[in-house]
């Protein structure tokens, strides 16, 4: 996601099943971008497209910017849920 920071996107729906990895080059690819948008970008919609457990604050409110940190948030939410026991309660 350093790239995508860098071109000055944002990831939206952004989950796992956009992640691939490439055993044979052991490299990790990252497919079917099509709902990334210039940073920063504007909340449109209210709650938006994706998996709730992987969504950052600022993509359920609308109004809210949504830039390279909600870019962060929704990677590191990813490696929890992927390599630890994530479950998040959207109450707290």
């Amino acid at each position: 996601m350093k790239y995508t920071a860098e071109q000055k996107f944002v990831a939206i729906d952004f989950y796992d099943g956009r992640v691939m990895y490439d055993f044979k080059r052991q490299k990790t690819i990252i497919c079917d971008i099509d709902f990334f948008r210039k940073s920063p970008a504007v909340n449109d919609m209210g709650r938006m497209w994706g998996s709730s457990i992987l969504m950052s604050p600022e993509e359920f409110e609308k109004g809210a910017v949504l830039d390279e940190i909600t870019n962060v948030y929704t990677l590191g939410a990813m490696a929890f849920a992927l390599f630890g026991n994530y479950k998040r309660d959207l109450e707290n």
